[in-house]
């Protein structure tokens, strides 16, 4: 946290800061740990640590939500999903196209399946936060929290049957 802090007070993305620290540690223990026990430890660690995070994110998104959410913003909402989706399938799609080349169904499945906004809320609700004056942020807020909302309903719902259908 006090990385990201840092970083923000000389104005640099503190996300980024924050993101390449927790490669350079991943790295570090990469090359350190030698026993399987250690790894495993470490492991359910993080998955508790994520968990909770997770948690409290959607805590805070269901807090915030009502205060944003209105239909008037679904149409760009929903327009601004359509659109993500599509450009996280061509990403998916040159990314493996260049590493390891995969099925257009595997494309699509690790395309669907991926993040549902938790970012994006916290950026935006950081943003928001340090709004100027003359920026229209409650329109970004509300179409940035409605876009995650039909993403988290749309793709949690459906990524079991079309991952059953994938993966026969």
């Amino acid at each position: 946290m006090d990385l990201f802090l840092i970083a923000e007070a000389i104005h640099v993305s503190g996300v980024l800061a924050t993101v390449a620290s927790g490669m350079m540690i991943s790295y570090e223990y990469g090359r350190a740990i030698k026993e399987d026990h250690f790894r495993r430890s470490l492991d359910g660690f993080w998955d508790i640590v994520e968990i909770s995070f997770l948690a409290i994110l959607f805590l805070v998104i269901g807090i915030e939500i009502t205060e944003y959410i209105s239909l008037e913003y679904f149409l760009y909402a929903f327009a601004i999903f359509i659109l993500m989706v599509f450009v996280r399938i061509l990403i998916v799609y040159m990314t493996t196209k260049i590493i390891h080349p995969l099925s257009w169904p595997y494309h699509f499945l690790i395309s669907w399946a991926g993040l549902k906004g938790s970012m994006s809320v916290f950026l935006i609700l950081t943003l928001y936060t340090k709004s100027t004056n003359g920026f229209n942020s409650e329109w970004v807020v509300a179409v940035t929290f409605t876009t995650v909302l039909i993403s988290l309903v749309i793709q949690s719902l459906s990524i079991a049957p079309i991952s059953r259908k994938i993966l026969k």
